[in-house]
């Protein structure tokens, strides 16, 4: 079945989800070298905890700069309840998935000797390659 058959017969929700899917998977391949398979079929009917970790941080962020008065999610952060609460949790979850992909990220560049062809961001950033770019962009 052709791609715009599916989403012509699907509802809107399932072509917003194959977006996000998408954008996740290429996101995370090219900044992290992982692949999150969320574009396996078994991933679209039931999306990993992670990329719900990312909704959660992204739609809070992003009601955070539409509330009229950012006292009420400061309070909500400072007393952690709601949405505030939500969003702490999802960053720990965050944080752990990236670290987890660095660590191994190390580790598989340090058994090779940091040779290979890596192409993701990350892998270039842990063998420095990026130093001299990250110095000229800044600087420009």
């Amino acid at each position: 079945m052709h791609l715009s058959i599916f989403l012509q017969e699907s509802p809107p929700s399932v072509g917003l989800d194959l977006l996000r899917s998408v954008t996740f998977d290429v996101v995370c391949k090219v900044s992290l070298g992982y692949d999150p398979c969320c574009l396996d079929y078994n991933s679209l009917q039931n999306s990993p905890s992670i990329v719900e970790a990312f909704d959660m941080a992204s739609e809070v962020c992003a009601r955070r700069g539409a509330a009229p008065l950012s006292a009420l999610w400061k309070v909500k952060r400072f007393v952690g309840v709601g949405s505030e609460k939500r969003l702490k949790e999802a960053i720990l979850q965050i944080h752990m998935f990236v670290g987890d992909i660095i660590h191994d990220k190390k580790r598989k560049l340090r058994e090779r000797r940091g040779r290979g062809d890596e192409q993701d961001l990350l892998s270039k950033m842990v063998l420095g390659k990026l130093a001299g770019f990250l110095f000229f962009a800044l600087k420009a």
